[in-house]
């Protein structure tokens, strides 16, 4: 079935409500639209909608503040299967909507068609791990309202939207026939222009980071997204953490975590299966909102046997409740302490109740060099413990802090994640890629990381 996106500008938020798209056996008729930037009336605008969409009864509406994280083991392995089966043509990848299926490959295929053209160098572990997360999205979010399209208008805005994959996830909802407004307070950020030339613009003036409020239908609870029935996560009871204050900040890690973490004697190297085996010691971190509610995940590295956990302060940073889950291990652990956090550095410390395998950090006892082999080990999209390969490319001063830049692939998700030497010792840990160019990943030396856990007491941030 044939999808165009309808080129009438569409020049506010009820004007988006108020027009449909059509959606005939041979050709889908759509509005694609995203609101750039904030306004005062931004909000106002919003409930507008939330009012007229959630009361028209020939309307099927959703609207999104997060989009749900794929961070159950069982249901991963689920979605690479799917993903397989999506690869080898094998249908329906979704069996109780055949039909629906037959659509939702073709969309996603002509979507990672459009991604590789304007991301080149695209490689194979970044294209599926993008598949697998658009595959659960789209059964969470997305298949409540495809069921209800044959007779009601369907239409979706999604206000969490600052990355590449999250855009992708509006484009698809777009090419399956969802009338789809993205909303961007903060701006487009680095998602390429190329991704978004078919999509129209609302101009909402300056931006800034604005908070939307959940939507609760009451009245016609059909039209609730499929993520409220089958949420991956009721609530995370019991890891409520209390950050504690800048200054003074006092800590309960042992002295001996300093000597614990670096290892003296040079190991010898360690083939990529025994590397690979060290993804026990790297940890999924669930981050909740005050109501205990996952809106994202990150990644952790063991560096002391009582439960201490080195990862990114981006990852924790805006979080209210976390649970870390293991490798082998369905237990989701709360009680989370966090010891000390560096913005700066990004860098944050955190201790559970549970005895770990630490990861040995490596001591500088030479220099790294450029074309070494390196390790990433992370949970990119919530594809828990992923393993990628690569070298380092380069050494980087960004806002005076030493970065490490390497070509292991590493995607959302990856932050905090351990990157290692072929000893198996961490060099640094994983910090984010550049969304324009593939294979740019940097991670946090070894160097921040041996200043920062080897003295409790933080003399700057």
């Amino acid at each position: 079935m044939e999808c165009n996106f309808n080129p009438i500008h569409i020049n506010s938020i009820q004007s988006f409500v108020s027009i449909h798209g059509r959606c005939t056996a041979k050709q889908k008729q759509v509005y694609f639209v995203r609101a750039d930037g904030s306004a005062p009336s931004l909000l106002n605008d919003i409930s507008a909608a939330d009012r007229s969409a959630g009361a028209d009864k020939n309307t099927a509406y959703c609207r999104l503040v997060r989009l749900a994280p794929l961070t159950d083991t069982a249901k991963v392995n689920t979605y690479l299967q799917k993903y397989q089966d999506f690869k080898k043509d094998k249908s329906p990848i979704f069996p109780q909507y055949p039909e629906l299926s037959a659509e939702i490959v073709e969309a996603l295929t002509a979507l990672l068609r459009l991604l590789r053209q304007v991301q080149p160098e695209l490689n194979e572990t970044a294209e599926r791990n993008t598949a697998v997360q658009l595959l659960y999205r789209t059964e969470q979010h997305l298949l409540g309202l495809l069921t209800q399209r044959k007779n009601k208008f369907c239409k979706l805005i999604y206000s969490g939207c600052g990355k590449n994959s999250e855009f992708l996830f509006g484009y698809l909802a777009a090419l399956l026939g969802i009338d789809t407004l993205i909303l961007m307070p903060e701006g487009t950020g680095k998602i390429s222009p190329k991704l978004m030339k078919d999509c129209t613009v609302i101009e909402y003036g300056s931006h800034e980071r604005v908070e939307f409020p959940e939507f609760r239908p009451s009245e016609r609870r059909e039209n609730i997204s499929a993520s409220a029935e089958r949420s991956e996560y009721k609530k995370m009871p019991n890891i409520k953490v209390t950050i504690p204050p800048r200054t003074p900040r006092s800590s309960s890690a042992p002295d001996s975590l300093r000597s614990v973490t670096v290892k003296k004697e040079a190991p010898k190297e360690k083939s990529y299966e025994e590397l690979a085996l060290l993804a026990e010691s790297v940890v999924m971190i669930i981050v909740g909102d005050e109501k205990g509610e996952p809106f994202a995940s990150g990644s952790g590295i063991a560096v002391h046997p009582d439960g201490y956990i080195l990862t990114s302060w981006h990852v924790i940073d805006g979080g209210h409740a976390f649970g870390v889950r293991f490798e082998n291990d369905e237990k989701l652990y709360g009680g989370v302490e966090l010891i000390k956090y560096h913005p700066e550095f990004d860098l944050a410390l955190i201790r559970i109740d549970r005895k770990l395998k630490p990861l040995p950090l490596y001591d500088g006892r030479r220099e790294l060099r450029r074309g070494e082999k390196v390790v990433a080990i992370g949970s990119p999209m919530g594809l828990f413990n992923s393993v990628s390969d690569g070298i380092i490319s380069g050494f980087r001063k960004i806002k005076n802090n030493d970065m490490i830049q390497f070509t292991a692939p590493v995607s959302p998700g990856s932050s905090g994640g351990a990157l290692l030497n072929c000893c198996g010792e961490i060099i640094g840990i994983c910090l984010g890629g550049f969304d324009e160019g593939q294979n740019l990943n940097v991670a946090v030396s070894y160097k921040h990381i041996g200043s920062f856990a080897s003295n409790i007491k933080l003399t700057s941030a």
